[in-house]
């Protein structure tokens, strides 16, 4: 009953305040909920006041052994609890020295493995592909010189909008 009305207050009510959008909040949701199920299913008290350091602990263990998870997605986890922790302390439900992940390590992450960049002549291909005939082509070949040109992400690409070109300036607003 605890897990619930605190889940509900930080959810509703810090994360809310914080103008998280509707996506993160139901992540954050989702890994809460999770840290519960562990907590319900492995521990003998189950309240979340009751969790210790070693528990969270043995919670990033079983996400990396049983659930397979990589460093970044066990980082972005023991994140949410961090702050789940942190904001319940803030709310005075909790005192700071029963925090659980007050002093928590952060994960190692493993090193970022380098973008695959095309070659000349896959670009090349690339760029050759869009007929050059049709507006359509012409439009496709255009976005393709803008992503590769200037290094923007896709998303960000069919983001833009008509005002966010400077075509004086030969500059993009993203």
């Amino acid at each position: 009953m605890m897990w619930d009305y605190w889940l509900t207050l930080y959810l509703e009510t810090h994360s809310v305040a914080r103008g998280l959008r509707s996506s993160t909040i139901a992540a954050y949701r989702a890994t809460l909920e999770g840290f519960r199920n562990y907590v319900r299913f492995r521990l003998e008290d189950q309240s979340p006041d009751a969790v210790t350091a070693a528990d969270a602990l043995g919670y990033v263990e079983y996400l990396r052994r049983e659930r397979g998870n990589g460093d970044s997605a066990v980082n972005r986890q023991v994140t949410i609890l961090k702050n789940f922790y942190r904001a319940i302390v803030a709310m005075g439900y909790l005192e700071p020295s029963s925090n659980p992940m007050a002093h928590f390590p952060k994960v190692k992450a493993a090193p970022r493995k380098l973008p695959v960049h095309l070659s000349e002549e896959e670009m090349k291909r690339l760029l050759s592909a869009p007929p050059d005939d049709t507006v359509l082509g012409l439009r496709d070949r255009a976005i393709l010189l803008l992503i590769y040109g200037t290094g923007i992400r896709a998303s960000e690409c069919a983001g833009l909008r008509e005002c966010d070109i400077d075509f004086g300036n030969r500059t993009i607003f993203v």
